[in-house]
């Protein structure tokens, strides 16, 4: 488990206080683009459920700071998109088929990709971006961020403070409470192991054919046109391009 995420659990536990503020950073953190696929707002909010459900920290205050963390990450997130999508693309080489990925969702989901993309990572760490990217109009990104907020926050502290009340009635309330972090945390894990496996699934693996094996070389070449991957790659960012294009003349 990362130590961050430790640090975060064990504040929650020691100084119910400061809770607000910590789940006001997580929330925030988890909603900013690229730096969301580090951060376990989630989790933190989860564990925050299971700890009110025993009566160790107050449900009102850290439902109010999860929402408003998760409104302006995602307003911070569609800001830089729309004035600096281009540089932080050029700036962030290694994340840019991410970034792609969220453009490409959010140009089919159009502003219900807000909202789902509020909920499923990591795409979610980047739908802001491309939101700002492909110059949504920012009424309706307004909209549409707060009203998912709206819905993240309370569904996510409720699941745990319902989990972590199950959990005190049938094994205690210290006993209970642990174990709704534990299985959160176990939650995270298993979410970060298939979002690694999913990546090394879409990393290419193009074996070459055969020696000698001209029928099958040449069936490959037409099924991709006769183009090399880097061509491919260059004319499927170009059909982005045009899409972003297209869509900054619809909204102006």
């Amino acid at each position: 488990m990362p130590d961050p995420t430790q640090a975060a659990l064990d504040l929650l536990g020691d100084m119910p206080a400061a809770a607000p503020a910590l789940i006001f950073a997580a929330a925030f953190a988890e909603s900013l683009a690229i730096v969301s696929l580090f951060v376990p707002g989630t989790v933190i909010l989860f564990a925050a459920g299971a700890l009110a459900s025993g009566g160790h920290l107050r449900v009102a205050p850290i439902l109010a700071a999860a929402a408003l963390g998760a409104v302006l990450g995602d307003g911070v997130s569609y800001w830089l998109g729309r004035h600096y999508g281009e540089a932080i693309e050029r700036a962030l080489p290694r994340y840019r088929p991410l970034i792609e990925r969220g453009v490409a969702f959010f140009a089919r989901y159009g502003d219900a990709g807000i909202v789902i993309g509020r909920f499923f990572g990591p795409v979610r760490a980047v739908v802001p971006l491309a939101a700002g990217i492909l110059r949504m109009p920012r009424w309706r990104f307004w909209l549409a961020n707060i009203g998912s907020a709206a819905l993240w926050a309370p569904l996510v502290l409720f699941s745990g403070t319902a989990f972590g009340r199950a959990a005190h009635r049938l094994f205690g309330a210290e006993t209970g409470i642990v174990l709704a972090i534990a299985i959160a945390v176990a939650a995270l894990a298993a979410v970060a192991l298939r979002v690694r496996r999913s990546r090394r699934a879409e990393a290419p693996v193009t074996p070459a054919p055969p020696s000698g094996d001209r029928d099958a070389a040449a069936s490959s070449r037409e099924r991709t046109g006769g183009r090399s991957a880097p061509t491919r790659r260059r004319a499927a960012g170009a059909r982005i391009r045009a899409g972003r294009t297209r869509q900054s003349r619809g909204s102006s």
